[in-house]
């Protein structure tokens, strides 16, 4: 049974999580209505909410911790966050899945403005591999794929939401949209 401390971390999270999945939508209502500032402060929004999320799960694991009589866990690097126990029940630390939506929009540029699903992923990969480490780069246990391969692919889904890749693409086929193209040459400089 989960003391009151656990559930209060996981009504927090919940509730991050639902704030973080409206100002998504508002942000891309805003693009798809050709309101740039506004989407772009729901993009800043959602990375301020992200920050949040990743310094509950440290406050969380550091509960867990003192808990057990363990040593407290270093404060991970800003731009990771915890996962959930692997297959050997220990905890990984992921990139942000955010790090994969510049590398995505770059990849589609210099392809032409679409490409395949897999071909893409391979491409993008070259550009974050530095960026990676090892729990980005394991086996997810479920399917066997690489766990950037399917951040990368959950990012491709916000950015559809977004307006920043096409919805309409078949299946299998990521495309940038005109506002992705807009959203690219705003930030491939920074």
């Amino acid at each position: 049974m989960k003391g009151d401390i656990e559930e209060a971390f996981d009504l927090l999270l919940e509730e991050l999580k639902m704030l973080q999945g409206q100002v998504t939508k508002e942000g891309a209502l805003a693009l798809q209505s050709g309101r740039f500032d506004a989407a772009k402060e729901a993009v800043r929004q959602a990375e301020g909410i992200n920050k949040v999320i990743l310094k509950v799960h440290v406050a969380e694991e550091e509960w867990r911790a003192s808990k057990k009589g363990k040593d407290l866990p270093a404060i991970p690097p800003r731009e990771r966050k915890p996962i959930s126990p692997g297959p050997k029940g220990q905890r990984g630390i992921l990139s942000l899945q955010i790090i994969y939506r510049l590398p995505i929009l770059q990849v589609l540029q210099s392809m032409g403005g679409r490409g395949r699903t897999r071909e893409v992923t391979d491409k993008v990969f070259e550009l974050v591999k530095g960026s990676l480490n090892e729990a980005d780069l394991a086996l997810r246990e479920s399917t066997g794929e690489e766990t950037w391969r399917n951040r990368a692919c959950w990012e491709r889904l916000v950015m559809v939401e977004l307006g920043l890749l096409e919805k309409s693409s078949p299946r299998g086929v990521w495309e940038i949209s005109e506002a992705g193209r807009k959203w690219l040459a705003e930030n491939s400089g920074k």
